[in-house]
């Protein structure tokens, strides 16, 4: 819930009880049975931007802190807690830590996938406010449960190239239609998803690369090995004459990594590419218009296609394939918000 400021902002409502983020575990197998719910509090602080992740006996999420009245960022904080008392349904004393704010890292992402281990790993690329200049890929590792209290933490940092192989691409071309006048400028080098795959986590993120002599941009796709924490892939993609944004990487059932990402140009629609490890791209949802990065203003008459922070693909159990969710907001739909599902088959 929000309300306005003022100022005309939004805020959350933490409203009697503080600002919260709100953990569901299912009681069965069963998605459409019931959940329990989990609190964590942090008081009037803005717990923004949470993702979660498991290992074999915990859960652990991270959040970026912000001052509810300014928007201010303070710092990230990672939490941990105990997988097997919630999967238990004790509703009450859940044992968890809480990491000290950090304002060195902006966004410290959970790596999924990491279920059958007894550690987890979170991935940063350090501050990112208000420009992200990034040099180093930041890795924790995690192990340790907050029940018997031996939780520990460690930081490696590990330089990343500064100028990786730019790959241009020429995709299947979107429809043309009249898009923005200026290039897109996301100003947002964090890593927006990772996962974890037969001893190696794989990134992606968006950055700026030039393509034939045009800044543009790009996304970067890594893949670190974690034995010797060294880059097997950390390359740029970028698809001449337009702009990429928001990507997401999975490994389907045959450890194959696939990608999505958002393409957008001044002859192309906002639309999303489906890529493989190869590059290989492939057209697979569009718009009725052009993308555009800016905030959104105002909130209920947003004029432009863009999509929101949150945006993820994963592997279906079953049959291997690809689904992929996402928020997003569009002139001709109603609200300020939408979520957006494909299936790639």
């Amino acid at each position: 819930m929000t309300e306005p400021t003022s100022e005309g902002k939004l805020i959350p409502n933490c409203k009697p009880v503080g600002c919260r983020v709100l953990v569901a575990v299912s009681n069965t197998d069963d998605p459409a049975g019931g959940w329990s719910i989990f609190p964590f509090n942090f008081g009037y602080i803005i717990p923004d931007y949470p993702h979660i992740a498991t290992s074999i006996d915990k859960v652990i999420f991270n959040v970026n802190d912000f001052g509810i009245k300014n928007d201010t960022f303070t710092g990230s904080r990672i939490v941990v807690a105990d997988k097997n008392s919630m999967l238990n349904g004790q509703s009450v004393n859940i044992p968890y830590l809480v990491t000290d704010q950090d304002d060195r890292f902006f966004t410290t992402l959970p790596v999924r996938g990491m279920d059958s281990s007894n550690c987890n790993y979170l991935v940063s690329v350090g501050q990112a406010i208000p420009k992200p200049i990034a040099f180093n890929l930041q890795l924790f590792k995690v192990c340790g449960n907050p029940l018997t209290k031996d939780v520990t933490i460690s930081l490696d940092g590990i330089p990343m190239i500064d100028n990786p192989t730019i790959l241009p691409v020429s995709a299947a071309q979107p429809p043309t239609a009249v898009g923005p006048s200026k290039q897109l400028d996301t100003g947002d080098l964090r890593i927006l998803s990772s996962v974890f795959n037969n001893g190696n986590i794989i990134n992606s993120m968006g950055t700026s690369c030039t393509v034939e002599n045009v800044k543009q941009a790009c996304i970067r796709i890594q893949v670190l090995n974690t034995t010797n924490n060294s880059f097997i892939v950390n390359e740029n993609v970028g698809v001449r004459g337009n702009d990429l944004a928001k990507p997401s990487v999975s490994v389907n059932n045959e450890g194959k990594l696939r990608y999505i990402t958002a393409i957008s140009g001044a002859n192309t629609n906002l639309s999303l590419l489906a890529g493989n490890e190869n590059n290989d791209l492939k057209l697979i949802a569009q718009s009725a218009g052009p993308m555009d990065d800016q905030p959104m203003k105002p909130i209920d008459k947003q004029p432009v296609n863009r999509l929101g922070d949150y945006f993820s693909s994963a592997v279906d159990p079953i049959d291997g394939s690809i689904w992929v969710s996402g928020e997003y907001v569009s002139p001709q739909l109603l609200g300020p918000w939408s979520t957006m599902i494909t299936h790639i088959p």
